[in-house]
């Protein structure tokens, strides 16, 4: 009998307990919520944690004794809410809670983001602190907001390990969507020290017919993995990945046996397309590539092509260009062609448009004129312009945080009805990690990789490029808080 009162209590407890009583705060997640949303209430987890708010989350239904409702709606399509822009956000405030809604799973990311740096900065501590959450809206001002990187290479051949560390990109990518920024533009290869730019495609396709056009020291399979994995990361937090390929050599064939060059390239374009498939954005360099307008059109549309991707983007760099050829190319890709123009050439320098391109000047220098935008903002026009930021040029040695500097070049960011920006960061041309950069490595025992360094330059750029509108005092307590110094928690030593 004690037996059966026993299994009969534990019965009782356990229908309690699944009716979800509560008497604190509860956060309603209504809808099946995809990646990028996931990760951001990680961190409203621990915002409602170190202000000492007891909580709970729940599916679908809240408890109806809850003292307080934050509700997440995940994304409807636009069902029940028109949005004038992707990646836009609102918080609401009701009369015993508030609502999180956005245009998309990562307009939802940066909502939630957004709730939890309310909580973190209310003043006070436990319930109260909910007594100060406040209507707000978000939307981007630049549809286009990336950083910069480049993959090194060490030596002829070898990808450096920094590429292979998973936990270097899970944190990267976390730092990237906690400022606001949607693209990792990863131009390929650098190789240093010498300073050159070997051809991607070698690094990570082997064709069965053609092994010389490939180098035999690389493992292709692992290094096509892991590409894989970064891209399938970045997505996870709501950031996608493009990826430039600078050159056209290939280490066993002649740079003059263009057919041979083209049949290679077309067909390893195709194979990475489809073994990565979540690829944003996939492109060339053509000014020191050796090769014409005509040469990337052959090899990389029909690459494209033979990829059946009808999704992927292709994107170019102006320099030594010319108009007309890159037209064709637009034309034969309309719609999904994009074009990255020097932000005043090699350098960041002023936070405005300084170069221009006047073809009649005889004291215009050479150098100006192909690093300016030139004729490429005229129309008809066949491609989107992302403005590069070569900030790398102007910045590379000590860490600086100007927001009135930054929000005044994000602004120029659409000159040229231009969607937004590429920033070559301060560690593009380097290794990552910080005991392989330091004459003394005992000065990086604060961080684990170089961006941490430079979280404060990562922070007022995207938030900036995001909304230019951000408060320099809001950036300032932003860069104080806790989360602003690291790539992401735990990534210190």
């Amino acid at each position: 009998m004690n037996l059966r009162k026993t299994i009969f209590s534990a019965l009782v407890a356990a229908v309690l307990l699944s009716s979800e009583v509560f008497g604190g705060t509860v956060v309603v997640v209504r809808g099946n919520l995809s990646s990028p949303p996931q990760f951001a209430l990680g961190d409203l987890r621990a915002a409602l944690k170190a202000k000492g708010i007891a909580f709970a989350f729940r599916n679908g239904e809240e408890a109806a004794t809850s003292d307080f409702v934050i509700e997440i709606e995940a994304p409807d399509g636009g069902k029940r809410r028109a949005w004038a822009k992707p990646e836009s956000y609102r918080i609401t405030v009701q009369e015993r809670g508030v609502v999180v809604s956005g245009s998309d799973p990562v307009g939802l990311m940066y909502g939630i983001f957004a709730l939890a740096e309310q909580v973190r900065f209310a003043p006070g501590r436990g319930d109260a602190v909910l007594g100060h959450i406040r209507d707000a809206f978000g939307e981007p001002a630049l549809q286009i907001r990336a950083d910069n990187p480049f993959i090194t290479v060490e030596g002829e051949t070898g990808i450096s390990d920094w590429f292979y560390d998973e936990q270097y990109w899970q944190n990267y990518f976390a730092m990237l969507a906690r400022n606001r920024y949607n693209l990792c533009d990863i131009h390929a290869m650098y190789r240093y020290p010498q300073t050159n730019f070997p051809n991607l495609l070698p690094f990570f396709i082997k064709k069965p017919d053609m092994p010389e056009a490939s180098w035999a020291s690389e493992d292709q399979e692992r290094n096509l993995a892991m590409l894989k994995r970064i891209v399938d990361i970045a997505e996870a937090h709501g950031v996608h990945v493009a990826l430039m390929n600078y050159s056209a050599d290939l280490p066993g064939v002649n740079m003059g046996d263009e057919a041979k060059m083209i049949e290679y390239m077309s067909w390893a374009i195709a194979e990475l397309l489809r073994r990565v498939p979540k690829l944003w954005m996939f492109g060339f360099r053509i000014g020191e590539s050796g090769k014409s307008a005509d040469f990337f059109e052959k090899a990389y549309i029909d690459g494209v092509v033979r990829s059946g991707r009808k999704d992927i983007r292709l994107y170019t760099r102006h320099w030594l260009a010319d108009f007309r050829s890159l037209s064709k190319i637009g034309m034969k890709y309309p719609g999904k062609f994009y074009l990255e123009i020097k932000y005043n050439g090699e350098h960041l320098a002023a936070p405005y448009h300084a170069l221009a391109a006047f073809e009649e000047a005889e004291f215009y220098p050479d150098i100006w004129r192909d690093n300016s935008y030139g004729e490429f903002l005229n129309y008809p026009r066949y491609w989107h312009i992302i403005w590069q930021i070569r900030a790398n040029g102007t910045h590379r040695l000590f860490p600086w945080n100007d927001a009135e500097f930054a929000r005044r070049t994000v602004r120029t960011c659409t000159f040229g009805k231009a969607i937004g920006f590429t920033m070559e960061p301060i560690t593009a041309y380097f290794r990552q990690e910080p005991e392989r950069v330091f004459k003394n490595p005992a000065e990086a025992d604060y961080m684990r990789y170089m961006p941490e360094r430079y979280w404060s330059w990562y922070l007022i750029w995207g938030r900036l490029g995001y909304d230019p509108n951000t408060p320099t005092a809001f950036l300032r307590r932003l860069s104080l808080s806790t989360t602003g110094r690291r790539l992401d928690r735990g990534s210190t030593r």
